[in-house]
């Protein structure tokens, strides 16, 4: 019997898309109050192209951040990780370099913040 467990983590929880997408917000509300005269720049300006550039910027790093995805996978071969998204995150572990092994049960938030 060749037994595999297999998760996938993903940001998917409503306040992680409150996290990622209040820059782009904030920054898109300052750039229409500017555009409108309703706020000024230091040195009265109006550039759309500099508040354009930095929105599509913080778009680019919030589909980044929905894009990133944790999956480990433990079969007969051993453990693997890789967290997709980031560069040089890849782990392969076979069962005779893990020297220990046990089960834990832990609460997320008291335990790690």
């Amino acid at each position: 019997m060749n037994l595999e467990f297999r998760e996938i983590q993903k940001f998917r929880k409503w306040w992680h898309f409150l996290i990622a997408g209040s820059p782009v917000i904030i920054v898109f509300v300052l750039s229409v109050l500017v555009q409108f005269d309703v706020l000024q720049t230091k040195n009265q300006q109006k550039d759309p192209i500099v508040f354009s550039v930095i929105i599509l910027f913080l778009l680019a790093i919030v589909i980044w951040f929905f894009s990133l995805k944790l999956e480990t996978i433990i079969n007969g071969h051993g453990i693997y990780v890789n967290y997709k998204g980031l560069l040089f995150c890849k782990r392969s572990m076979t069962w005779g370099e893990i020297k220990s092994i046990s089960l834990i049960k832990y609460d997320p938030l008291s335990d790690y913040g």
